[in-house]
């Protein structure tokens, strides 16, 4: 069944409007964006990362939300990021957050050069956010960047199993073996 066509929504609109839809939706420059569903892959790596984050932030402020947790950009727009660690005060029925310090976004096929360089200008306009990490799903390796004097400047990536990703901010690391952690990466 074909999308129906877009019509522009102010941001109380588009609320209102997700909430009566069955897909999760993102809203972009006063439009919805379908979230597609993902490979089993892409959810293995998600909840990898979610469990040892977790276990890790449980003691502390911080809190490891999921994909389905909604985060607000500078813009107001409104991304899905698939994981995000918010570590300001958060009402239990909160629809989303404007203040994350990490996100993650696992790769997957549908992400075009051209979507994930606009996520990354929406997440980058975030004065909260710290990190901002794109986790490959076919080969261990990520990309991150960080705020460094009020820009979103480009880290070198990490790459190999044996690699650490150190997370001062909220003080974590992750290890790229527990980010693959029982993931079979297919070759060709």
């Amino acid at each position: 069944m074909a999308e129906p066509a877009r019509r522009r929504m102010t941001f109380d609109e588009y609320l209102r409007w997700e909430s009566e839809q069955e897909e999760r939706h993102e809203f972009v420059d006063g439009e919805t964006i379908l979230m597609v569903g993902a490979p089993a892959q892409h959810e293995f790596i998600i909840q990898n990362i979610a469990l040892s984050l977790g276990n890790q932030l449980r003691d502390s402020r911080c809190r490891v939300l999921g994909p389905s947790f909604k985060i607000r950009t500078a813009h107001s727009n409104i991304r899905y990021p698939d994981i995000s660690v918010v570590c300001t005060p958060l009402p239990g029925r909160a629809l989303y957050s404007s203040e994350p310090r990490v996100l993650f976004e696992v790769l997957s096929d549908s992400n075009t050069p051209r979507y994930m360089t606009r996520k990354m200008l929406d997440y980058a306009s975030i004065p909260s956010l710290e990190r901002y990490l794109i986790v490959a799903q076919h080969a261990p390796k990520v990309e991150s960047y960080s705020r460094r004097e009020g820009e979103f400047v480009e880290d070198e990536d990490t790459l190999g199993l044996e690699a650490i990703i150190e997370l001062p901010m909220i003080g974590a690391r992750l290890p790229l073996a527990e980010i693959y952690r029982n993931v079979i990466f297919e070759l060709g």
